[in-house]
């Protein structure tokens, strides 16, 4: 059972084998509802963090539902909270993936490095990681990031393989120049 500030919260995340007081629940992610009920989480999880300010699964919830909500600038702030405690790789992601909606490739991308050095190498983190670096000018290994991820069977990037391969057929190129596959 959750604690009294936490109490409504319950219905916007799920959390198996959740413990007594709130504390000792696992870190998970929120269930996308309807925006009037990711605005209401938000506010719930505001005022539980202000008497507890060290539930980070709280502010786990949080960063997920202003994320969710396109609120972005607040999820990275979130996300910068929560990297300061608990350096996780999937922290790491979440906050470069939010550097990335505010178009901040340089600071995504040492956010997403660091989720990488932590031991993430999902094909999710390499075609992020890839995104900031053809933002970043480092286009080779930007490439190499998202074919990577595209191999690994990770849609967005092999849409974007798809699409680059189209691009460089209809200048003349050909698909080892210009670096792309269609696979």
């Amino acid at each position: 059972r959750l604690s009294g500030q936490w109490r409504d919260t319950r219905r916007f995340h799920s959390a198996p084998g959740s413990g007594g007081d709130g504390r000792d629940l696992p870190l998970y992610r929120v269930h996308p509802g309807s925006e009037r009920q990711l605005r209401r989480a938000v506010e719930l999880y505001r005022v539980g963090l202000e008497s507890d300010p060290s539930a980070a699964w709280a502010r786990i919830n949080l960063a997920d539902c202003l994320s969710h909500l396109g609120r972005y600038q607040e999820a990275a702030q979130q996300w910068q909270e929560i990297v300061r405690g608990s350096r996780t790789p999937e922290a790491f992601l979440q906050l470069g993936l939010s550097y990335s909606h505010l178009q901040r490739f340089p600071e995504s991308e040492k956010a997403l490095r660091q989720a990488r050095e932590l031991g993430k190498d999902s094909p999710e983190l390499l075609y992020h990681l890839g995104q900031a670096g053809l933002h970043n000018h480092r286009l080779r290994e930007a490439w190499d990031l998202i074919h990577r991820a595209a191999s690994a069977g990770f849609e967005p990037a092999r849409e974007l393989t798809r699409k680059a391969a189209r691009w460089a057929e209809t200048r003349g190129r050909t698909r080892t120049r210009a670096r792309v596959t269609t696979d």
